[in-house]
């Protein structure tokens, strides 16, 4: 059996009653949006112009003179779809703290603010009526939103489908990650109104197919956990996420790019419901194995991975497993629920950024400065604050009144931040035309960095959990922008240069 190597350096509350899925995975690299908020107790003597409060024009809803009206959405915390998806995320936070995080980060983004140009956001709490994966109940809370709160913006949604975000676009109210599973071309005919700092299938695809062409086809799978496949040239099997309710047209997306990189598919399989991937899973495991594939790229959801590679080792099948991002399942959180056989042949590339210590989490130092105290839900603080950084971040470059169409100028406007050499916790977030895609991006994050899995390494995961396996970013977690990726083989398993956990320099 080929073994890769072992491992590196390592106002008063206003609730609408009609839990706590916090939103996107992918929502922990908004980190990068800290160099728009550094100045928070001195924001901007630069535009002193709007420090006037001006009256906004009667037709924008949820705007006055004096407020922004902004709901957070929150799901039913019995449902037992959250109650899954919480215990992976942030299994000790619960709504009441969530709210109070947010209510925290406002007080920090307001404070000394002259971008709101006198105005100041008056938060509404809706909860939402049934399980997250019921689009139906989704569309129908959206319209209650819509027309009885009407607010300016949501922040927040049940993500497990496009229905909620549909519902409050048709009906005019911008929502800030309110879904993980759009297009470019979802975005782009709801615009100006949804935005998200998740990837997009096409932008999942364009670096997935350059990475895969690159520096893995054409050589043997070295990395497959049995010698007969390790000895084979690569033949690359697709696994993806095809259902109602997340990943339409990715595995199509991953496909055609593929193709247009010189790259043809031995197989490609897909699912369509994570929660009854057990009827499928051992078919769609045999069927790549009998078709000899020795690589799987794996473009399916985080919960679902456990799953199949659970059945590849029934099946007595050790391939290589390529991550390419998508649904952000590269977490050391999920990663160690999977079969540990299977992980130590997992490696790929992801959007999110480098884990760091405590000590350097600048976001809950800021907020700690404006508070007198830390977060309370302190395993989703990041996820909470993504949503409002992206709102605030764009005031800061509104042009004339508060609008949908103004306040998404400001964001197009903005220059790209982050993905700098060396801070590989800022990923590159911009947004509109910055030369990086042929088309208007939503969706914020831009480049990518190569991981494996080390199943040797202990430490904590993201959820503060010790335990042992993590994931291992190549080359001090170097990101890569569309068209950057390098030629040389994958150094995937390469101990030299790897890490599991950012450290500044001259930090411990």
């Amino acid at each position: 059996m080929s073994e890769p190597p072992t491992h590196p350096t390592s106002t008063p509350a206003r609730r609408w009653s009609p839990a706590r899925h916090q939103g996107s995975i992918a929502v922990l690299v908004v980190l990068a949006l800290i160099g728009l908020l550094e100045g928070a107790g001195s924001f901007g003597s630069t535009h002193a112009e709007l420090r006037t409060q001006r009256p906004s024009p009667a037709q924008v809803r949820g705007v006055t003179g004096s407020t922004i009206r902004a709901v957070l959405y929150q799901p039913p915390e019995d449902d037992p779809v959250t109650k899954i998806v919480a215990s992976f995320l942030a299994p000790q936070d619960d709504n009441a703290k969530a709210e109070a995080t947010v209510r925290g980060f406002i007080t920090m983004f307001e404070k000394n603010n002259p971008f709101l140009q006198g105005r100041h956001v008056e938060l509404v709490v809706f909860t939402g009526s049934a399980n997250l994966l019921d689009s139906v109940a989704a569309r129908a809370d959206a319209v209650k939103i819509a027309d009885e709160i009407q607010p300016f913006m949501v922040w927040g949604g049940p993500l497990l489908g496009t229905a909620f975000a549909d519902e409050l676009a048709s009906r005019g109210v911008m929502c800030m990650m309110c879904v993980t599973s759009g297009s470019n071309q979802f975005y782009a005919d709801h615009a100006p109104y949804l935005w998200s700092l998740q990837t997009t299938p096409e932008q999942v695809g364009t670096h997935a197919a350059e990475y895969v062409s690159k520096r893995l086809a054409g050589a043997p799978a070295r990395f497959a956990g049995d010698d007969a496949l390790a000895r084979t040239t690569r033949r690359f099997g697709l696994l993806s996420f095809n259902g109602s309710f997340g990943g339409a047209g990715l595995g199509a997306s991953i496909t055609d790019q593929l193709r247009s990189a010189g790259v043809t598919l031995t197989d490609s399989v897909s699912y369509t419901d994570t929660f009854a991937v057990k009827q499928v899973q051992a078919t769609m495991i045999g069927r790549l194995k009998d078709r000899g594939v020795t690589t799987v790229i794996y473009a399916g959801d985080p919960l679902a991975m456990r799953s199949f590679m659970k059945e590849a080792t029934d099946q007595h099948w050790f391939p290589e497993w390529v991550m390419v991002g998508a649904f952000s399942s590269e977490r050391s959180t999920w990663g160690r629920q999977n079969d540990p056989a299977q992980m130590r042949h997992a490696f790929g590339i992801t959007p999110l950024p480098m884990p760091s210590l405590p000590e350097n989490d600048l976001i809950s130092a800021m907020y700690r400065t404006a508070n007198g105290a830390d977060p309370p839900a302190r395993q989703s603080t990041l996820l909470l604050f993504g949503p409002m950084a992206l709102f605030y971040a764009g005031l800061q470059n509104l042009k004339g009144d508060l609008t949908p169409e103004n306040l998404a100028a400001g964001v197009f406007a903005a220059p790209p931040i982050g993905g700098a050499p060396g801070n590989p916790i800022i990923p590159m977030i911009g947004f509109g035309n910055k030369g990086l895609w042929p088309y208007p991006d939503y969706a914020g994050i831009d480049d990518f960095t190569e991981i494996w899995w080390d199943a040797e390494a202990a430490g904590p995961d993201e959820l503060g959990e010790d335990g042992s396996g993590l994931w291992a970013f190549s080359d001090q977690g170097k990101r890569y922008t569309p068209g950057a990726w390098p030629t040389e083989p994958a150094h995937a398993f390469r101990r030299e240069g790897a890490q599991t956990l950012f450290r500044p320099p001259g930090g411990g």
